[in-house]
């Protein structure tokens, strides 16, 4: 596809007149062609943005995609608009301070623009904008590199970039979106202070979790005004499970304190994943422990979240996040001296 160029050329259109007299052609000014921007995206609930996640601004190194209705009035359904954008790239664009999509798009003249939009652009799947939104099927997370798949609520009824400064710089149109998947945090710490021995946690893993799936966004139409949506996952057969790995940790670990360890400090211990039931997901916790005379030795502890979250619901929900604190306890080491009594040897002898 050729792509467009902004153009400086104006519109003029010409009338005749249906009389005697000579025909005038009226001056009705220029019209320059304005072209379509976003402006920075705003991503809710706001977040800090922590392995592969995004929120509460849009990262300007990210690019999403766009679909676009056109309408001759305002917004009525879906379905009897003309598709003006299909899936196009949007990436921020510097000497803007805007979101600019490629190609080139500029506003009709006339009618509005209902906008709908996903991130990341490269999102895996087949993704398909119809009147109950988003659909993304055969979507599969990266178990090793996940990111923060999301889907923004429409945007209505547009006829220009909002707050458009002047020709050729825009604030854009406004487009919020909201995650599409779940994320689980986790603290972790020494439940008291053991001197002379050191803890290092090595890693945090999450075994035999579902990471694919189809999600429908679930638009109701019949909701006028509101067209309330209830995203939800179906997990594809047969489910696909792979290990997570939520943590990047320094190489040799992160040694453990009696207080929470800094998020920042441990590369942010979180890792985003798909909504599913998560009692027969595991959680595997490995540390070492290095006392002053002898050598580390590494201790590995298994659990399901099943285990973990007895008597709580143990699901992970769209957009929600769930926060587990890791709390390492030791027994100390104590003995109980006792002294064998002496055996007779039932020999005795005169001297």
């Amino acid at each position: 596809m050729k792509k467009l160029l902004l153009m400086a050329a104006a519109v003029s259109v010409a009338f005749t007149s249906c009389t005697n007299d000579t025909p005038e052609e009226p001056d009705l000014g220029q019209t320059t062609l304005r072209q379509i921007a976003f402006a920075s995206p705003v991503v809710t609930p706001s977040t800090r943005a922590f392995a592969g996640e995004q929120g509460p601004k849009y990262s300007q190194q990210e690019n999403f995609k766009i679909f676009a209705k056109w309408y001759a009035g305002n917004f009525d359904t879906w379905n009897i608009g003309k598709m003006y954008m299909d899936n196009v790239q949007v990436s921020y664009d510097k000497g803007k301070n805007a979101w600019v999509p490629t190609p080139v798009y500029y506003w009709p003249k006339v009618g509005t623009l209902t906008f709908a939009a996903y991130s990341p652009a490269d999102a895996a799947g087949e993704v398909m904008y119809k009147n109950t939104g988003l659909q993304i099927t055969n979507f599969k997370e990266n178990a090793q590199a996940p990111y923060d798949l999301m889907y923004s609520s429409r945007s209505y009824n547009h006829t220009g970039s909002t707050n458009e400064q002047q020709p050729g710089s825009y604030a854009g149109v406004d487009i919020n979106f909201h995650h599409a998947l779940a994320s689980v945090k986790f603290t972790a710490k020494l439940k008291e202070a053991y001197p002379d021995t050191e803890i290092i946690l090595k890693s945090i893993t999450l075994t035999g979790v579902n990471n694919q799936g189809n999600f429908s966004e679930n638009i109701d139409e019949t909701t006028s005004g509101t067209y309330a949506s209830k995203p939800a996952w179906a997990v594809s057969e047969p489910a696909v499970t792979e290990d997570f790995f939520p943590l990047n940790l320094p190489e040799k670990g992160y040694v453990l304190k009696t207080e929470a360890a800094d998020e920042v400090a441990m590369g942010g211990m979180r890792c985003i994943v798909l909504p599913q039931d998560a009692t027969k997901v595991g959680l595997k916790i490995v540390y070492t422990m290095q006392t002053p005379t002898g050598e580390a030795i590494e201790q590995t502890v298994t659990k399901t979240f099943g285990q973990i979250s007895t008597g709580r619901t143990a699901t992970w929900e769209i957009g929600k996040r769930y926060s587990y604190n890791i709390i390492i306890g030791l027994d100390e080491i104590f003995f109980s001296p006792e002294v064998e009594d002496w055996v007779e040897s039932n020999q005795n002898v005169n001297i």
